[in-house]
């Protein structure tokens, strides 16, 4: 089916249940293409754990079973890059304004004299988040051909070790803005972000929807502004950085009003600080909350709009400045730095203006975490996809273990914009060849509480605490909240350490320790919730049971999903049966897909929610899944029949 896509330049979705082969079933026609044709192929994933799995294990594979010497090489994006010009602006900043430099920096230090890839991978240790952001490539500071450590960067290493690659790993975010560069200008037939390409293979394409979401988003962040204005202006103990002198020495007709930039950079940051103490007003207690045009909200529209006169102001300056400097960005790099400083805050100031005009096709929402957020995400990617990718690429296939509900790809396409094609989408669905009547029990517990009674996570707890005991470990308790995931570790955490088991939690490491840690001490239980539904792969004895501790909806108070269930009903549609529950049953698919991942692998997949046996769309679910041996009962039942299962 792939070979035949590629052939006729066709889409192709293809579901692989868990044991087809999928990674191998779509490289061997993609090195064929290369081989046979000299047309380079793009393979997308969504996780880091596929795309090490594709580059050190499959992709060896079928080079040596076509005797090929073709190259395929991992693209990463331009922040996993050391960039030299930000990272020896920094270093001589720090030594002009601060005394003494703490171990972090000194070993980037270190690392950055030796290294010859600048991978962010490479370093000895973690950097921390604002160190290596201050240090990292980022395209919207990047000087190109005009930068004078142009000869040592290590994004154009990268990219030239990409242009001699014939198959190119990538993510999806990456492949996004490659295809957004091209479709703003940069065009099909040379490099954009990646070198030129006829085909894709979109792996994990399930997520596609929410990596398009994420990636066609915009911002306005504390941080992000300061970041920006201090490439203009910084003053620290008297000492003055950015491009505030050379524009004083530059303007001639606005020399004036130069002098007057600090203070205008000063009242802008001031009227977002006003800004976003009104957010935290109307967010309250909340996590985020959605902006609407609304009586409630005027106060935040007021301050935008204030914060934007400002931006207007300090744009408006800088393009008076452009406009009298008469110098060519190749006899001065400073010229194009301001040139893409002027690009960023003319970002900020669309960013507002589309918040202001409450445009339909976009969400405005306030978020609160270390900083407030204010995020302006698309409803509907479908159009975007369209225009950027189906249209324009010779060959897609789409794939994934999760793309159908009931056999159906409908759901899915529809939100991604494949249904109104007038190309040619062939549709298959290839089942898992593991025999999960006899390696599987489903069992769901009737007698618990449901889970929006107040003592359901006591008895989830208990219950839990049961069946992990019984199972000596090798259990994964996925959650659907950060919440109940700590109430119910904290009320299982001593009985599980006192019976000689260790006990796991996302967060206490990061992921890919405590997947290691897991996998490798069988006699352990991890509780996780949204990034380990799926990605996570534990065969064997590591993991014997899945607890699915609630139906995976996602909360309808999320801003973005609320507006998109608001569109729907708008529209005619039922929100719940048309968005809600077809989201919620392939995620639960997912999760059950941490169970089997080899063919001897066997073990039990609980659902402690009993809303999948007690309500009608339940069914939805349990079709959904591969058919299994079910034990649906009470809570002791369930506990006889999990001992007998594992050990009889």
């Amino acid at each position: 089916s792939v070979a035949e896509c590629l052939n006729n330049e066709n889409m192709l979705i293809a579901e692989a249940g868990t044991g087809v082969g999928k990674s191998i079933a779509y490289l061997l026609p993609a090195f064929q293409q290369v081989i046979n044709n000299d047309e380079r192929v793009v393979v997308s994933t969504n996780t880091i754990n596929l795309q090490h799995q594709l580059l050190e294990k499959d992709i060896p594979l079928v080079k040596s079973i076509l005797k090929t010497d073709k190259k395929a090489a991992l693209i990463k994006g331009r922040s996993n890059y050391l960039c030299l010009r930000k990272y020896y602006e920094y270093i001589n900043e720090n030594s002009l304004f601060r005394e003494g430099e703490d171990k972090g920096i000194s070993l980037i230090r270190e690392w950055a004299s030796v290294t010859e890839t600048g991978d962010k991978a490479d370093l000895p240790v973690v950097p921390d988040y604002t160190v290596w952001n201050d240090i990292c490539s980022e395209s919207d500071y990047c000087l190109g051909l005009y930068c004078q450590y142009r000869e040592k960067c290590f994004v154009i290493k990268a990219r030239k070790n990409a242009s001699t690659a014939s198959i190119l790993v990538v993510n999806h975010h990456l492949l996004f803005s490659d295809l957004a560069a091209r479709s703003s200008g940069a065009g099909f037939n040379g490099t954009a972000v990646l070198p030129a390409f006829k085909h894709v293979v979109f792996d994990e394409a399930h997520n596609i929807e929410t990596a398009a979401t994420s990636y066609f988003s915009m911002m306005l962040s504390k941080g992000y502004i300061l970041k920006t204005f201090k490439k203009l202006y910084s003053r620290y103990r008297g000492k003055v950085s950015g491009l505030y002198r050379f524009l004083e020495a530059s303007a001639i007709q606005n020399q004036a009003r130069v002098s007057e930039l600090p203070q205008m950079i000063s009242d802008t940051i001031g009227v977002y600080d006003l800004l976003e103490i009104e957010a935290e007003k109307k967010i309250s207690e909340r996590q985020n909350i959605k902006i609407e045009k609304s009586l409630f909200f005027d106060d935040i529209y007021s301050a935008l709009l204030a914060f934007k006169k400002n931006l207007l102001k300090v744009y408006n300056l800088l393009d008076d400045i452009s406009q009298e400097i008469d110098i060519p960005p190749d006899e001065d790099s400073r010229i194009y730095e301001l040139a893409l400083i002027k690009g960023k805050i003319k970002g900020l100031i669309s960013t507002a203006e589309i918040i202001l005009d409450a445009d339909e096709d976009y969400v405005s929402w306030i978020e609160k975490g270390k900083s407030t957020v204010f995020t302006l995400t698309p409803l509907d990617v479908s159009k975007v996809l369209r225009d950027t990718v189906y249209e324009k690429i010779s060959s897609i296939i789409f794939t994934s273990a999760t793309l159908s509900i009931r056999e159906s790809f409908d759901f899915w396409k529809k939100r991604i914009g494949l249904t109104f094609q007038n190309r040619e989408i062939t549709e298959k669905i290839f089942k898992s060849p593991f025999d999960y009547r006899k390696k599987v029990l489903l069992a769901v517990p009737t007698d618990i509480k449901d889970p929006s009674d107040p003592l359901y996570t006591s008895e989830l707890a208990a219950f839990a605490l049961n069946i992990i005991k019984i199972s000596e470990g090798g259990a994964l308790l996925l959650f659907t909240s950060y919440s109940m995931l700590m109430d119910v570790y904290s009320r299982i955490k001593e009985d599980i350490i006192n019976s000689g088991i260790t006990i796991l939690r996302q967060g206490e490491f990061d992921r890919f320790r405590i997947q290691k840690i897991f996998n490798e001490d069988k006699k352990s239980v991890l509780l996780a919730t949204d990034s380990f539904w799926e990605g996570i792969d534990s065969p064997g004895e590591t993991l014997k049971i899945v607890i699915i501790c609630r139906l995976p909806f996602k909360v309808p108070s999320d801003p973005v999903i609320q507006s998109r269930l608001e569109k729907i009903e708008k529209e005619g549609g039922n929100p719940f049966a048309d968005y809600s529950l077809p989201e919620a049953v392939i995620r639960l698919r997912q999760g059950f897909g941490r169970l089997m991942r080899r063919k001897t692998d066997t073990g039990i997949v609980i659902v402690t929610d009993n809303r999948i046996v007690k309500k009608s769309y339940g069914q939805v679910f349990i079709a959904s899944l591969p058919e299994t041996s079910k034990c649906i009962s009470d809570m002791g039942q369930i506990e006889e029949k999990i001992e007998s299962f594992l050990y009889s």
